[in-house]
């Protein structure tokens, strides 16, 4: 349970060796010291400074396996081979350009390159069920678009819009859109085919934009009792807001822990969640998700060659797994470009209570570079219930399906620098088209911020945006 107000403030001063109040002067470094001045194109590229020369070839090596394509296999570029037999993309990079945040695909488009569709069962569903999730029988519990020459892929995502308008109390109109997703072109059936036993059942569908990757390294380094200060499941001190740390399994310990990563934070290592997206979005078998992704009613896929060695080993060996994530762990966190209207606009995200998620100052804890560092990533790393139009009605561990981990906004306002001419999209689905309509379908636990919002004057608002295009 979450200490009150007054008491939990001064806890965290403790905690971080700074002042961390809402409405306290914002640094100039949101990460701690480890932050770089690049605001271009490349601003999501750079390693934190003070590396080693072997961690500077850790991350070199990293980024290398990060950003090109892996293969098919067998090959005789035996450490890049296995990609497959069912995927999303070939790399890494081509979700996260420039490690950057995705898109949804546009109204009737086909081509979701950095949007993936997650699938599960409702029935039965149980928390502390070690996978998180119940998969579907035939098409398991990521929808897989792409595959290996001579495999049909799982089909193909499909999505139209259904458009509404919110007004501000000055008469400004505000479009929203919301995403419905489908399925066409299906290789094993329709998701409910008539007379199967899954009629009666229901799937629970959920599309995933890619998000942006600085700063990933630092949530790892956050002390658990930090952020478990602030959980107040129940509201005890009834300020609307009750964030629930979100209760998962961590494979490598085996035994259950914190969720931090992903957008209901179902993973609680920045490992796993690499191994994670190598295993789901790309094929790749690991020591830690170790079975390819073909689910046991896909016979064709599961007699594909794989990338794994004689000796059982997987397609992306111990030593590349620790280097890939040690790169995307080190990747630098943007300075922020703090004028007078963004500082102005800072007073406001308090004043509307976007901070009582979106938190600010953590003190990371461990010896290495990315430790003892005062960091402000805008995210308690809870989960909070959005309401029901922002849900999606698929529950992971403990995340309810209108439950999401408040996502970090360190680089907010670079995102669609980042991948120059290609639009970038906002929240878990890509339905909001800028920042502001991701402001304004917040619900449910952000609803009081939504409504200061749509209240304040034109000119707040407009500091309010100039603020998070800061950051």
């Amino acid at each position: 349970m979450r200490f009150c107000w007054l008491f939990s403030l001064p806890l965290l001063w403790i905690l971080s060796g700074c002042d961390t109040r809402p409405g306290a002067d914002l640094p100039k470094d949101l990460s701690g010291g480890l932050g770089v001045a690049v605001h271009s194109s490349t601003a999501f590229k750079n390693k934190v400074p003070g590396l080693t020369p072997e961690q500077i070839a850790w991350f070199a090596t990293g980024r290398s396996f990060f950003q090109q394509p892996w293969v098919v296999a067998p090959t005789a570029t035996t450490a890049r081979d296995g990609v497959g037999p069912l995927l999303n993309a070939n790399a890494c990079s081509a979700c996260h350009a420039n490690n950057g945040q995705g898109r949804a695909p546009d109204q009737g488009g086909k081509e979701a390159l950095s949007t993936l569709v997650r699938l599960s069962l409702l029935e039965g569903h149980r928390p502390d069920l070690l996978a998180g999730v119940i998969p579907h029988p035939v098409y398991g519990t990521q929808f897989q678009d792409r595959a290996n020459f001579g495999l049909p892929p799982e089909g193909q995502v499909s999505v139209r819009y259904e458009y509404s308008q919110v007004a501000t109390a000055d008469g400004e109109v505000i479009e929203l859109r919301k995403p419905i997703w489908g399925f066409e072109q299906l290789s094993h059936g329709p998701v409910l085919p008539s007379g199967s036993a899954l009629v009666g059942e229901q799937v629970a569908i959920s599309a995933r934009v890619a998000p942006r990757i600085v700063g990933m390294g630092l949530l790892d380094q956050i002390p658990q009792q930090q952020i478990m200060a602030w959980a107040d499941p129940d509201d005890a001190n009834s300020d609307g807001i009750s964030g629930r740390a979100a209760h998962v399994y961590d494979i490598e310990s085996a035994s259950w822990g914190l969720g931090r990563y992903g957008w209901k934070a179902e993973m609680s290592t920045l490992k796993q969640q690499v191994a994670a997206a190598l295993n789901g979005d790309m094929g790749l078998t690991t020591s830690i998700f170790a079975l390819e992704n073909c689910s046991p009613a896909q016979d064709i896929c599961q007699q594909q060659p794989s990338g794994s060695d004689e000796a059982g080993l997987p397609e992306v060996r111990d030593h590349l797994l620790e280097k890939m994530t040690f790169y995307t762990a080190h990747l630098a966190v943007p300075t922020p470009r703090l004028g007078d209207q963004a500082r102005a606009g800072w007073q406001v995200f308090n004043e509307f209570g976007c901070a009582q998620c979106h938190r600010v100052g953590y003190q990371t804890g461990g010896d290495g570079v990315l430790g003892n560092r005062t960091v402000w990533p805008f995210s308690d790393i809870l989960l909070h219930d959005m309401g029901p139009e922002l849900a999606d009605g698929r529950p992971v561990y403990n995340a309810s399906g209108s439950e999401w981990r408040t996502p970090p906004l360190w680089g907010l306002g670079l995102a669609q620098k980042v991948v120059r001419k290609r639009s970038v999209n906002y929240l878990h689905d890509g339905r909001a088209r800028s920042v502001q309509e991701a402001i304004v379908w917040h619900g449910g636990e952000g609803e009081n911020s939504k409504q200061a919002y749509l209240r304040a004057a034109k000119e707040r608002r407009e500091d309010l945006l100039k603020f998070l295009d800061s950051i």
